[in-house]
């Protein structure tokens, strides 16, 4: 996972699971042993926040502009 990536649906960004430490990974190891046990995961995880960004060249054209979608980290 790259540093400095926007957060997806459910608002943690991959330093949290990098550096978040022994209760972060305790909590998330809860939370999916949860998850499995139940047999579902949170509907937030299921969906993904589109967003357009332009690239390089005028904004003005179209075809400068690229969609990307933002998923869950944890899913």
């Amino acid at each position: 996972m790259k540093n400095i990536q926007a957060a997806g649906t459910d608002f943690l960004s991959s330093e949290s699971f990098k550096y978040g430490g022994n209760e972060f990974n305790n909590k998330m190891k809860k939370t999916v042993n949860n998850m499995c046990e139940r047999e579902e995961r949170p509907s937030r995880w299921k969906k993904g926040i589109i967003s357009i960004l332009c690239g390089k060249g005028e904004k003005m054209n179209c075809t400068n502009f690229v969609g990307v979608t933002l998923y869950s980290v944890a899913y």
